[in-house]
């Protein structure tokens, strides 16, 4: 068995190790806060966006493409400490990415995940950029390169692979069509348009694109940091666990020295 001195070293470094976690589970905590608000707005303006752009698709005679290849938008995350949210991302890739799809992905994790596989010449863009760099507008010129692959019949269908959290508060990974929208074949409202209703349909399906992206982009970052906090609360828990283990070693030690000591002393008396 380990000395006390030993015992003693151990209990101080995994003391120190309990700071780190309890730092970064405050860094989610503040930044679970900022990405809600985020998350909460974009939610609701997107309701509201799809119910403008319903009767606009509804209005618009547009043949599907032919073409059978899905583009992807995926988002991981760029650093780790997060538990099983990159892996819960993986089995949903190796679940849905074909072969011949085409992908367009974020986060450091995904594009190590990635490197090396059949899919991994297919990407057209990754970044692992912190979400310092991300905003609203930035993700404009991302749909409309996007919007233009599907315009010009280089995929059939627009899919993302990104965390969302339930109404229960779970995180789940999840793979989910946005484009072509299904809208249902009953006109609910007859327009009349002023414009030209084709050039109207494709500046409001690149602003829907556009949306969706910044969401799921948001919406992931918000599941990111819970799903770091979590992680950091376990390893508190299994972190205080040793810890009791060890001081309950080291008061054992102890007493036994004392013990000795005293047993020593009365033999030399």
């Amino acid at each position: 068995m380990s000395n006390i001195s030993e015992i003693k070293k151990k209990i101080n470094s995994i003391s120190k190790l309990k700071k780190i976690t309890n730092v970064m589970k405050i860094i989610a905590t503040s930044k679970i806060n900022k990405y809600k608000q985020n998350f909460l707005q974009n939610s609701d303006f997107n309701d509201i966006l799809f119910k403008i752009i319903k009767p606009i698709i509804q209005n618009t005679h547009i043949k599907e493409n032919t073409n059978k290849k899905t583009l992807w938008v995926i988002f991981t995350s760029s650093l780790g400490m997060s538990g099983n949210y990159n892996i819960n991302l993986f089995k949903q890739i190796n679940e849905n990415v074909k072969k011949d799809d085409k992908i367009i992905l974020f986060g450091k994790k995904g594009i190590n995940f990635i490197k090396g596989k059949d899919i991994d010449e297919n990407i057209l863009f990754s970044s692992s950029i912190s979400e310092k760099d991300f905003n609203f507008l930035w993700f404009t010129n991302l749909s409309k390169k996007v919007f233009f692959e599907y315009n010009k019949n280089n995929i059939g269908k627009i899919s993302i692979i990104y965390t969302r959290i339930m109404p229960n508060k779970k995180i789940i990974s999840t793979a989910e069509d946005i484009f072509p929208l299904k809208v249902g074949k009953e006109i609910d409202i007859n327009y009349n348009f002023e414009q030209n209703i084709e050039k109207i349909y494709k500046k409001a399906i690149i602003f829907f694109i556009h949306s969706m992206f910044y969401t799921a982009f948001i919406e992931s970052k918000f599941c990111e940091q819970i799903a770091r906090k979590n992680a950091m609360n376990d390893a508190n828990e299994n972190i205080s666990k040793t810890i009791d283990e060890l001081k309950n070693q080291y008061n054992k030690k102890r007493q036994e020295k004392i013990t000795n000591s005293i047993f020593k002393n009365i033999e030399n008396e």
